[in-house]
């Protein structure tokens, strides 16, 4: 399927751009960008058919409930915006105007809405997140139809959609600035923006497919694959740009950074 193809391109994209990255994972201020590729990586995995069909059978026999890779991929997916929230944040430099705003867009809404997002999954039917039909549950690895979704399945999707886009779109708005205020990195500004349009997308997708009778999950697999290519790129790119030249050593590579930074 064409869906199963941007899942791999979208990991081995992921796997190169981590590659690029392989010098920043040793300094601290450059860690944001490889986790996060990590996590939206991860999340575009776990959300997967191929992993309900493949991985959900063992994490059922670990916690005897049946998608609980959905739950991780979403709960990763909100680390990924959370963490791109502050990476963005913290190139304005401020680190406690910083760190107040932080807690109020970012950390706030999180422990508010959380918990309830967990306690809907428990109260939910066991429901597989990506299928043709919304009304369809993995039931022991069989496809059930169970009628309409219940009140705790849709406040379980509308949380984690909404929170997703909340968290976004607070995203966005730093981009935005950035754009105008950083313009030696406008390629790497852009392929963020790139990859974040994307995923808003994914979510606007999978709103219509919940609430009417569209079928678009497809196409919000889609947007989520596109996402996470577009994010490796632009983490590759960001790093490109921030280390300079491409055919030094990473020990040169590494000395020249810390001259520059002293």
């Amino acid at each position: 399927m064409p869906t199963d193809l941007l899942l791999i391109a979208a990991l081995i994209t992921a796997g190169l751009g981590l590659w690029i990255r392989r010098s920043a994972i040793k300094r601290q201020w450059e860690l944001a960008p490889t986790i996060a590729t990590i996590s939206a990586s991860s999340a575009a995995y776990l959300t997967s058919p191929h992993s309900s069909a493949h991985l959900g059978p063992i994490l059922y026999k670990i916690f005897g409930r049946w998608n609980v890779e959905d739950l991780f991929g979403h709960t990763l997916i909100l680390v990924w915006c959370s963490i791109m929230v502050y990476m963005f944040l913290v190139r304005f430099g401020d680190s406690e105007a910083v760190s107040c705003i932080y807690t109020l867009w970012v950390i706030q809404p999180l422990t508010i809405l959380y918990p309830i997002i967990l306690y809907s999954f428990c109260m939910a039917p066991e429901t597989r997140m990506w299928v043709l039909n919304f009304d369809d549950i993995n039931a022991g690895g069989e496809v059930v139809n169970i009628g309409p979704p219940g009140g705790w399945l849709i406040t379980y999707w509308m949380l984690i959609l909404g929170l997703s886009l909340y968290l976004c779109l607070c995203a966005l708005r730093v981009l935005t600035k950035l754009r105008t205020t950083d313009a030696s990195h406008g390629r790497a500004i852009n392929a963020y923006i790139a990859a974040v349009t994307f995923y808003v997308m994914a979510i606007v997708f999978m709103a219509l497919h919940i609430v009417t009778t569209l079928k678009l999950d497809t196409l919000a697999q889609a947007s989520l694959y596109m996402c996470v290519m577009s994010w490796a790129v632009a983490a590759a790119l960001s790093w490109v740009l921030r280390s300079g030249r491409l055919g030094q050593s990473d020990r040169e590579w590494s000395r020249e950074l810390d001259d520059n930074l002293s």
